[in-house]
């Protein structure tokens, strides 16, 4: 095994770590305590999530030594690809609604319409089509 198949068996494995996290706070909530982490859901999604951009980080230096190009890696921790993804999420999440597989509460609802507006103000043309281009 060379430097880089550790860094990706690395990821692999902090990214299911996440996936399993997420799926115990699906279940039982993102606010209650595991004994066996010793603490809550949503510091161990916060803690998973650093620790994929940790590693993320340690490849992009890896690549930068062996001065091979890290331009996918620019955008790790940058706002533009994070607003991107929540508007895409929230066209999924619009489709579901109107599907009626989910209902949202008041106090949901406004939080859904207020940050939906923000995050479509934000984004270009050709990313509201490549988003749409999913349905």
């Amino acid at each position: 095994m060379n430097l880089e198949e550790f860094l990706l068996n690395k990821l692999a494995e902090e990214a299911s770590e996440l996936s399993q996290i997420a799926s115990k706070g699906s279940q039982f909530g993102i606010h209650t305590y595991s004994p066996c982490y010793g603490n809550d859901t949503l510091s161990l999604i916060i803690k998973e999530t650093n620790d994929i951009l940790g590693v993320l980080r340690m490849l992009k230096n890896l690549l930068k030594l062996r001065k091979e190009d890290t331009s996918k890696l620019d955008d790790i921790n940058t706002l533009l690809p994070l607003l991107k993804k929540e508007a895409k999420t929230f066209s999924y999440l619009q489709k579901i609604i109107k599907s009626g597989k989910l209902v949202l509460d008041e106090k949901e609802l406004e939080w859904y319409n207020s940050v939906l507006a923000t995050t479509e103000s934000l984004l270009d043309d050709k990313t509201k089509d490549e988003i749409k281009s999913h349905f």
